[in-house]
C-alpha cells in the first residue's frame, strides 16, 4: 500500500515477527504514525532488522550491540506526533538476557529520530551478570561478582548530531 493511499486508518503489519499495530494518516511528505504494538526478533534479526537499521542511519556499533541482545521481545507505545512533530516511545520486555525499559522523547519524531534531540532513558536488569556482560560487548569476564543481578542505567540527551550527554551505571 503507498502512503498516499493511507487516510486516517489503522494498519497492522506482521513482518518477519513483528506485529505492531499503527495508526497511519496524513501525506506522503507527512506521515502521522502512532501506535501500540509488539515485537519479537529471533536472533539472526533478519532482512527487515537491516532494512530498519539502514533507514535511520543506525552506526554499526549501534547494531552489534542491538544483534546481540537478540532475542527480543517488547511491548511498543509510540505517541501520536505533538505540534512540533515530536513523539514519545516507550519498550518494555526482554532482550538477550535483560529485562528492558526504554523511555524516550524524539524530538524528530520516529522517522526522524537520530536526526532531532533526544531524551531517553534505559534500564537493563539481568539475573545472569555474566550473560549480562557479555551481550553488552563487555566480553567474557563478569564485571560484577556472578551469582546475583546487576542492572544497567543510562541516559541520553542532547542532539545526536551535536553533542549528546551520556550517564550511565552499573550496580550488582
Amino acid at each position: 500500500m503507498h502512503l498516499a493511499q493511507v487516510r486516517d486508518r489503522t494498519e497492522t503489519l506482521d513482518i518477519e515477527l513483528v506485529s505492531l499495530s499503527l495508526a497511519l494518516s496524513g501525506k506522503p511528505g507527512a506521515p502521522h504514525i502512532a501506535g501500540d504494538g509488539d515485537i519479537s526478533l529471533t536472533a539472526a534479526g533478519g532482512p527487515l532488522l537491516d532494512r530498519l537499521f539502514d533507514s535511520v542511519g543506525t552506526p554499526q556499533s549501534v547494531r552489534t550491540l542491538l544483534a546481540r541482545s537478540l532475542p527480543l521481545d517488547l511491548k511498543a507505545h509510540l505517541d501520536d506526533p505533538d505540534n512540533g512533530g515530536g513523539q514519545g516511545l516507550s519498550l518494555s520486555g526482554t532482550a538477550g538476557v535483560a529485562d528492558l525499559t526504554l523511555v524516550a522523547k524524539l524530538d524528530g519524531g520516529i522517522l526522524g529520530a537520530l536526526a532531532g534531540p533526544i531524551d531517553a532513558s534505559l534500564d537493563l536488569t539481568g539475573h545472569d551478570a555474566a550473560g549480562l556482560t557479555r551481550q553488552l560487548g563487555l566480553g567474557d569476564v563478569a564485571v560484577l561478582p556472578d551469582g546475583g543481578d546487576m542492572k544497567l542505567t543510562a541516559s541520553l540527551k542532547g542532539d545526536p548530531k551535536a553533542t549528546l550527554a551520556v550517564s550511565i551505571g552499573l550496580a550488582g
